[in-house]
């Protein structure tokens, strides 16, 4: 498979990615494997040394879990090569997908460089801080807003403010809960 080839597919599995709202529900979607997605996602080398792209069965797996025409994989869908289309957004890092106990620890662990148990990795579309991570959303205290297995992006050195979602550390746990912030009476 050619280079230009296998990154437009690399691109398009990003922007299925997006429209599906995740990776796990574009795996669901295409009835594949989320692992493999990310694997793919990150460039793990298979066996041989090479890395792992999307082959054909994978690409027509993708194509028809998200109603593309056949071949939209292996074309370009570059805004700036077609007219009246959208921007998609810049992508400034790679962010981990950690659980939640992980982030009621998260300032030792980030003064502490302590390894992370990463689950997976995800572009953040925004600038973030160093210390930025993901979540996903667990249980349904924050729906309509936000639903079970949501992902989101948490970054810890942005300033927790009245009516923001925050992330924070319960009381007597070492694990974090999810909520937006109310500030009452100075409270």
């Amino acid at each position: 498979m050619s280079r230009k080839l296998q990154r437009y597919r690399l691109e398009n599995l990003e922007r299925l990615i997006i429209e599906a709202g995740s990776a796990e529900k574009l795996a669901k979607l295409a009835e594949t494997n989320s692992s493999y997605l990310s694997q793919v996602r990150r460039q793990r080398n298979t066996e041989s040394g090479s890395p792992r792209g999307i082959g054909d069965v994978l690409a027509v797996k993708l194509e028809t879990g998200m109603g593309k025409p056949p071949g939209w994989m292996d074309e370009s869908h570059d805004s700036q090569n077609q007219p009246n289309t959208l921007k998609g957004p810049i992508i400034h890092r790679q962010l981990p997908l950690i659980n939640w106990v992980q982030a009621g620890n998260w300032t030792e662990i980030s003064s502490n460089d302590q390894p992370l148990e990463v689950l997976e990795y995800f572009p953040c579309p925004v600038k973030c801080s160093p210390r930025s991570f993901v979540l996903r959303v667990q249980g349904s205290s924050m729906e309509p807003k936000f639903t079970d297995g949501d992902l989101i992006f948490v970054d810890p050195d942005v300033e927790a403010v009245h009516g923001k979602f925050v992330v924070v550390q319960l009381n007597d746990s070492n694990q974090a809960t999810f909520k937006q912030l109310i500030v009452e009476n100075n409270q």
